[in-house]
Order: C-alpha cells, then structure tokens, then sequence
C-alpha cells in the first residue's frame, strides 16, 4: 500500500490460496481437498478452523479450534436439512425444488412456508400458529401484508417499480420520492412533516433532514472519504487520513483534536485526546484486544479461548472476571473474583430460561424467563 506494507498471498497449482501472510508477519494458512474446498484453515495464533463436506460436496459440518462443532446433515431421500450443534438441531423440510416450506424448532414448535405458482413466498405460519399473508402485484411486488393480528401494511409503486407510498394499519400514508437516479429525495410523513436527502454527482449523501432531528451533511475528499461532517449533537467535525485511508486525526467542532497512530496491519495502538492524554492497545494476531492502558498507566486486560470468545478479563484494580461457554459456545457462567457471578440455564432452543444472580452473595437471585412458541418474552 501507500505506506510500503505489503501482503503476500501464495497459491497452489490449482489457483487455491494457501497461504497468506500480513504486514507484521503473521500468516494464515488454508488446506483444501482434491475438489478445491477449503478443508482446514490454521489462524496467525495457531488455532485450527475446521469444514467436512458430504459425497455431493455440500458442508456438513465446521469445527472451531476450542472444538465447538456445528453441523448441516442433508437427508436427500426425505428432503430434509438438519441443523445443529451440541445444544439442539433444527429439521427443515424442502419441496421437490428445494424451497424450505417447513421447519420443526428445537422446542419441537414448527415454522411453516407458502409459496405461490410462481414459487414467491405468500404465507408464513409461526410457531403459535399466528399466519402472516402477503399479497403481491401481477410483478411479484408485495401491495398488502396482513399480520397474525390482522392488521395490514400497504405499499404502492410508481412506474419504475419503487416503493412510492406505505400505509401504516391505521390507514395514514406515508410517501416517498426519488430522483432519476431512483435515490430517494424526499419522503412526506402521515403528518405532513417532510424529510429529505441530497446527493453529490457520486450518488454519495451530502445532506439529510429529518423532522424532529435535524439537518446533517457530509463532505467528500477526491478518494470518497468524509473529511467534514455537520450535525445538531456534535457541530462541526473534520477528519484526516494517512496516504493509506487511515483515519490519523479528528476535529471536533471546538478545536479539540484525536490522534490514532496504527501497526503494520492498520489496528489503532495509540489514541491521544484533545488534552494531549495517551491511551495504548496491544493486539494478537488475530486482531483482538489484549491490553489497554490508560493516560494514567491503569492497565485493563484480555483474554480469549482459541476460537476468539472472550474467557478473562482483568481490571486495573487486578479484579478478574471469568466467562464459561458449553459445548455449544454458548455462555453459561460469570465468574469474578474466583466466585460464581451469575449462572444461566437455557432451554431447547437455547433461549436463557433462568438465570442465577449472585451479586449478593447473602441473598442470591434467581430470575425465571418465559416465553411463547414464538420465542417472545411474555413473563
């Protein structure tokens, strides 16, 4: 690039990339099969990355290097897809041309699908049995959605095919205008109230006002990059780039300036405020935060199972908390100090249904969720 930072991709003698390695030196490495299918992938921290695939060369299955596995089981005779992971399994259901048209849930709760003669979507039917219609124009655009509850939401086009008008379940209208260019210019609330938009010759935004928010505009460098930015929360702010597109310094509206300074592979390792205030990221390779440390030296701490999940984390005052996962990847437990933080159960499809509160060690807590076959919270 610009800076002189150069990676280096090298490939076998099908074409496949098997290699990469970046700036700082760290690399990936990629193993794929006789059909050219990534198999294996190795990260720049050693983790091993994991896909098999069946006899017609579908991906069956991904396993991650902390050995979560996830799997996708096609049983071609039944035309049926399962979908799971140590937790629970999905079974989908497809017609003689592959459209999912049914989908038994974890919980055993079915999802299902209608399609019309010209194979579009026309009903969905959720788990409580609640039935979602929507009624289409003869050029398969959607002019009626009819919820469970049996309110509908409308929509009209204008002769280029775009949305021109909504109207809300209570009958209020929405429209909506668009230039030749069919970016949308203007919209005119059930209110009255209007809202608009501009473009420069790039069909990049340069203006926007939105009732009861206010008006906002962006200016452009020749490379595409805002270098100015107006709004009513923060006024006026400027921006900088490096010869890279690295963003090296903001102005805010009264002066005050942000500096960032980056590594070979373009993370930010240090950003000094307007007062002059420098704060240091450290990363691994794999770009995640290890460390940060304060203008004041305070450092704050990181640390990640192989598969990037976030298992440790120490303050400046040395307080560490803890985080377990199940088989699944899921979370399971908060540790801090050495002691039980909170601890969650979770149901067939994986939704948290009760959750053990042990911020006060005297008097813990335990927090029942319910929820209905759809999947909503109701207590």
């Amino acid at each position: 690039d610009p800076l002189g930072r150069r990676v280096e991709q090298d490939c076998d003698d099908l074409g496949n990339i098997n290699r990469v390695q970046l700036p700082d030196g760290a690399a990936w490495e990629f193993t794929h099969d006789a059909m050219s299918r990534l198999r294996q992938s190795i990260d720049p921290s050693g983790g091993v990355w994991q896909r098999c695939y069946d006899q017609y060369g579908r991906l069956n299955e991904t396993t991650d290097p902390s050995g979560v596995r996830a799997y996708r089981h096609h049983n071609t005779q039944a035309q049926e897809i399962t979908i799971g992971d140590a937790h629970a399994s999905t079974t989908v259901t497809l017609d003689v041309w592959g459209r999912q048209i049914a989908a038994i849930l974890p919980d055993g709760s079915e999802t299902r699908i209608r399609y019309d003669r010209a194979g579009r979507p026309v009903e969905y039917t959720d788990p409580a049995g609640g039935s979602t219609r929507i009624e289409r124009d003869p050029a398969g655009r959607p002019v009626r959605i009819r919820r469970p509850s049996g309110a509908s939401i409308r929509y009209d086009y204008d002769q280029c095919g775009r949305v021109a008008g909504i109207r809300n379940e209570l009958g209020f209208r929405t429209t909506l205008t668009y230039n030749q260019d069919s970016q949308l210019i203007e919209e005119v609330w059930p209110t009255g109230e209007k809202g608009w938009s501009r473009y420069d010759p790039c069909g990049r935004i340069t203006a926007r006002f939105s009732p009861g928010v206010g008006r906002y505009s962006w200016v452009y460098d020749k490379t595409g990059r805002v270098i100015e930015t107006r709004d009513p929360r923060n006024g006026l702010r400027r921006f900088r780039y490096d010869p890279a597109g690295q963003l090296t310094a903001a102005v805010a509206g009264n002066g005050g300036v942000t500096r960032y300074t980056y590594d070979l592979n373009g993370r930010a390792v240090t950003v000094t405020d307007p007062l002059g205030a420098v704060s240091h990221h450290v990363f691994d390779p794999m770009d995640r935060c290890l460390s940060t440390t304060n203008a004041l030296g305070a450092t704050t701490t990181w640390g990640y199972d192989p598969a990037g999940r976030l298992i440790r984390s120490v303050d400046a005052d040395g307080h560490v908390v803890e985080t377990a996962y199940d088989q699944a990847g899921l979370e399971t437990a908060t540790i801090v100090d050495g002691a039980t933080f909170s601890h969650i159960t979770r149901n067939a499809a994986a939704r948290q249904v009760q959750v053990e509160d042990h911020s006060n060690p005297d008097h813990p807590v335990t927090h029942v969720l319910t929820y209905d076959p759809r999947g909503l919270l109701t207590q």
